[in-house]
């Protein structure tokens, strides 16, 4: 079993491992560090998967070990064991509204023709605050939307998934969020992750917006989280019949 992600996945679809496939943060490198642009081949298919990161992304800050942010590491392993590598993003937010948004797109790898994909599911670790009440330091905030088509795009958003530390938040024009709501919970803890499933509902490109929720202060505390493995269908004719 490489992902207990991918485990719920298959549990659900009732389909085997050759049937999906995985954006794998162990297998893969975010060259150079904090690059807002990176563009992966995912293995075993001919789907390529690109990055994009927009808005404040001049807010973006070096992990512990020094290394400038988005980056690949496992400090933050949201309770997994063994650990696994996570893509991080750590930012020093100066007001309350800077955000940072991650576009996902699916293509095909040979023509550059936009992909649907369906069954993506994927965990954030670490969605937390800095203390246990209001205003607080940090308060993160993810919304994840998925967009099919060209002109104006079906938006197709996923359910979730929250944990002890934070809490759901629907918004079917801006997309469904998990919110911290209870602390800062430890980098090794499942306390604060937060699941993000598209189920049966094919898309082409996601984003992820990341900031901060409406009880934070003015200028916010450094934050961080990290994206686990990405899990999804390449084509809806791979995906198994009953």
């Amino acid at each position: 079993m490489r992902t207990l992600v991918f485990t719920v996945l298959l549990l659900a679809s009732g389909s085997s491992v050759c049937q999906g496939a995985i954006i794998d943060w162990d297998n893969l490198s975010w060259n150079p560090d904090g690059s807002l642009s990176e563009s992966f081949v995912i293995a075993g298919t001919n789907t390529r998967a690109t990055f994009t990161f927009t808005g404040n992304t001049n807010r973006f800050t070096d992990d512990p070990n020094g290394n400038q942010t988005p980056t690949i590491n496992n400090i933050q392993t949201g309770g997994l064991t063994p650990v696994q590598d996570v893509l991080n993003l750590r930012l020093d937010f100066q007001t309350a509204t800077e955000e940072v948004v991650m576009t996902v797109t699916f293509t095909n790898a040979t023509t550059g023709a936009a992909q649907l994909v369906d069954g993506v599911i994927f965990r954030v670790f670490d969605i937390d605050t800095d203390r246990s009440s209001p205003t607080y330091g940090w308060q993160d905030e993810i919304r994840v939307q998925g967009l099919r088509g060209t002109g104006t795009p079906t938006i197709v958003n996923p359910t979730l998934t929250d944990s002890a530390d934070n809490f759901q938040n629907l918004n079917a024009t801006l997309g469904n969020a998990v919110i911290g709501s209870n602390g800062n919970t430890s980098d090794t803890s499942a306390a604060a992750n937060g699941t993000f499933n598209f189920g049966t509902n094919q898309i082409d490109r996601f984003t992820l917006t990341y900031g901060n929720w409406t009880q934070v202060q003015a200028n916010p505390v450094e934050q961080r989280i990290s994206i686990h493995d990405i899990a999804f269908f390449p084509s809806p004719n791979l995906r198994p019949g009953p």
